[in-house]
């Protein structure tokens, strides 16, 4: 299309090439908005979920002397590692 508007010399012809021009650009921009779109919708899509790996009990002691009493237990692991001051 450059080529026919160069050898025609004609206003017509540039002002074609230049409304074919911008609508390219326009449907080329479109595009981009668009593909950034799906882009964010598929991050939302990927969200991970996070699992909760600290079970905190809050209790009182009288909750914690029946709890004893009928025998049940809560298993808590001891950590590996030693306090600073026993070290």
């Amino acid at each position: 299309m450059i080529e026919v508007a160069r050898e025609s010399e004609h206003p017509r012809a540039y002002e074609v090439l230049s409304g074919m021009i911008k609508n390219v650009s326009d449907v080329n921009d479109r595009l981009m908005d668009l593909n950034k779109k799906m882009k964010d919708i598929e991050k939302k899509e990927d969200v991970k979920q996070i699992e909760n790996q600290q079970n905190n009990f809050y209790l009182s002691t009288a909750e914690l002397q029946k709890m004893m009493a009928q025998g049940e237990a809560i298993d808590v692991d001891e950590p590996d590692t030693k306090l600073l001051r026993e070290s």
